[in-house]
């Protein structure tokens, strides 16, 4: 999948926090999902890591994955994604308890 270079043996404690990440991925690709949630994938990863994980998610995709690919870096989505969706941090307009409202109520606001 990755074509990783890790002792099998070895603890997960004793592996950097780039290869904890590309073991997640690989776990995650081999269950062959139809949907694939990424989030911040990369943050950890060198930029060669970078291009094999798009390799693979092009891969996934070509499979019939779909993969949702979350990341704060633009050009990453650029280069990676089909469609986009941009969510901005809104003042938060509703602050109350759960006991203290009703889903009716926030759904008009």
């Amino acid at each position: 999948m990755l074509n990783l270079d890790i002792d099998c043996n070895s603890k997960v404690e004793q592996l950097t926090a780039e290869e904890k990440q590309l073991v997640e991925i690989v776990k995650a690709c081999s269950k062959n999902p139809k949907i694939l949630l990424m989030d911040e994938p990369t943050t950890a990863l060198r930029q060669g890591d970078v291009e094999r994980l798009f390799d693979l998610m092009k891969t996934l995709k070509s499979r019939g994955c779909s993969v949702v690919f979350i990341s704060h870096r633009l050009k990453e989505v650029m280069e990676i994604c089909d469609r986009i969706s941009i969510i901005v941090m809104v003042p938060m307009s509703v602050r109350e308890t759960v006991q203290n409202t009703h889903q009716t109520a926030l759904l008009k606001k």
